[in-house]
């Protein structure tokens, strides 16, 4: 029952980060019809944030959107809604608000519980920087920016910090500080693994 999910696993966690996308993709399809049919363990909302997260490194933004809407009401149907919820509100905030709905992004921010603490926490920060620059709020920006900066440190996958640098650089550029932009994007790079591409 279990073994025709591992492409999902290997989409997620080896060729994400690889930046084998396409093989990403099909293979989290590839398991999304075995959890479609079969989920003993209540794992498909999870899956489809992965698909989220591939669908985002792709570019493919209103891809990434519809599968995170769908993988929140699952969840919610589910009785999941805690911690993927937050995840997932995190996750479509922070896209959104690169995208320029400010609105948008702080309702979804609204939905995660102050105490957030899990995986991932970093992107919070980061995205309430990207609001604050698009509003012109410098300070607040800078001071977000580096909070999401050292959230960060503190978890070790490569692909995380170098999803927080692409995320973090425009954010940096905007608020006056190209140079600090570019010495964190060099920085993560330069402990990038082998084998692995990096963050649109």
């Amino acid at each position: 029952m279990l073994r025709p999910q591992g492409p999902v696993f290997e989409a997620e966690y080896v060729e994400l980060p690889a930046g084998r996308l396409d093989d990403a993709l099909a293979h989290i399809d590839q398991g999304l019809t075995t959890f479609e049919r079969v989920d003993p363990f209540g794992r498909l909302p999870y899956v489809l944030l992965f698909k989220f997260a591939i669908h985002e490194e792709r570019g493919e933004d209103e891809a990434a959107l519809g599968i995170a809407e769908r993988a929140r009401e699952i969840a919610r149907r589910t009785g999941l809604s805690g911690w993927v919820g937050a995840g997932t509100s995190t996750r479509i905030a922070s896209l959104t608000a690169r995208r320029g709905d400010v609105a948008a992004a702080e309702a979804e921010l609204a939905e995660v519980g102050p105490a957030w603490n899990a995986w991932g926490s970093w992107e919070i920060a980061a995205t309430r920087a990207v609001i604050a620059a698009g509003r012109g709020e410098t300070q607040e920006a800078r001071a977000e920016l580096e909070r999401a900066v050292g959230d960060v440190r503190d978890q070790l996958p490569w692909f995380d910090r170098m999803r927080c640098a692409a995320v973090l650089a425009p954010a940096l550029v905007q608020t006056g500080q190209a140079a600090r932009a570019r010495a964190i994007v060099e920085e993560t790079l330069a402990a990038r693994p082998p084998g692995f591409s990096g963050a649109r």
